[in-house]
């Protein structure tokens, strides 16, 4: 079968891991295109080897607003729809609400079976314009794949849906007994993630019971020079390892993973965390609910309470048992989570969608 892939870009983030993952197992049984909207440093430089890749715009567009955004619809729509009567795919799968919706509008009078796939948590999308639009064109779809229930409620509107996992494409078994007093922090370095709740939160820790462990911030993103500024300011010790591709070393040895941010999709690192055994805490954004049971696979704090979140990394780190007991309660679900797992299920939604 022939697959044109869509998205935005391809950069070091959790829908490009996704994607990758995805290529890697599709490229074994059928042809793969990809076609991103910008031209980035490729996050997974070996994918060039499982599909052929493309870019519709080469250099970013000067940012004059109004009309940067009009000439983008312009290019974006058309270049889309000269590339699906040149590939003539089978399917189009796109990921991400623009690259969706300008999909879509490509293939109106085309009809190639479309899957769009959406990422983010419904309410991340502020744009009143957008979500109108979403509303119009997502019904087009021969079906939407969600991570979460919530928002296959929220899409009502959308006759075929499902709900897709995200593969987790790791193999190799953990050991307990490797790991190190140490708690991690992955993800970008922005706003929305909050990491100044997790570097507050640590500085309402006893400073002896801090010392015993090693923090380390793996990320970048333009808030590294004001969080590490926030860090020397509260007199904390903060390892700040910029952008790894290859986090299983740190993973295998951390004993709690944090994350704090104040709204997200079914982020790729709390599923990470139940397969290489860290006992996750994370902010109380709408959704997380079907990762983390609060108390019992996981422990979940008020959204920008540093203190709420400074008392659920002091009582895993002051209790071992404990640790172990809701790591252990994490890895009943990830199951749901395995690569051929998740293959397996988007091969029934191909079939699927050959009926529709």
């Amino acid at each position: 079968m022939k697959i044109l892939i869509v998205s935005d870009y391809f950069n070091k983030g959790g829908v490009s891991y996704v994607i990758y993952q995805l290529i890697k197992e599709w490229s074994k049984n059928h042809e793969l295109s990809l076609l991103f909207f910008e031209k980035t440093p490729l996050a997974y430089d070996d994918i060039c080897s499982n599909a052929y890749i493309e870019f519709i715009n080469t250099k970013t567009l000067i940012p004059i607003r109004f009309l940067n955004k009009f000439i983008n619809k312009i290019i974006y729509k058309n270049a889309i729809k000269k590339k699906l009567k040149q590939y003539k795919p089978d399917v189009i799968i796109s990921f991400k609400t623009k690259p969706n919706l300008f999909t879509l509008l490509a293939n109106k009078n085309i009809g190639i079976k479309h899957i769009i796939c959406e990422h983010g948590f419904h309410l991340g999308e502020k744009s009143k314009k957008t979500n109108r639009l979403r509303r119009k064109l997502y019904p087009l779809a021969t079906c939407l794949c969600v991570l979460t229930k919530e928002d296959f409620k929220y899409y009502s509107f959308v006759k075929n849906k499902i709900i897709m996992p995200n593969p987790l494409g790791i193999e190799k078994q953990i050991h307990v007994n490797d790991k190190e007093n140490i708690i991690l922090y992955v993800g970008r370095l922005e706003e929305e993630k909050a990491v100044d709740v997790f570097i507050k939160a640590l500085s309402c820790i006893q400073k002896d019971i801090l010392n015993k462990w090693k923090i380390i911030i793996a990320g970048e993103g333009s808030l590294k020079k004001n969080l590490i500024e926030l860090t020397k300011n509260l007199n904390l010790c903060i390892d700040f390892i910029g952008y790894i591709e290859d986090l299983s070393f740190y993973y295998e040895k951390a004993k709690i993973l944090c994350l704090c941010s104040k709204q997200e999709g079914l982020p790729i690192v709390l599923i990470e965390a139940i397969f290489y055994e860290c006992a996750r805490i994370s902010s109380d954004y709408i959704g997380v609910n079907e990762l983390i049971d609060d108390k019992n696979n996981g422990f979940l704090f008020r959204i920008d309470d540093f203190n709420d979140m400074a008392s659920k990394i002091l009582l895993l780190m002051q209790n071992e048992n404990l640790r172990q007991k809701i790591t252990k309660k994490a890895k009943e679900k990830i199951e749901i989570y395995q690569v051929e797992n998740v293959m397996n299920k988007w091969d029934e939604l191909f079939n699927m969608i050959r009926l529709i």
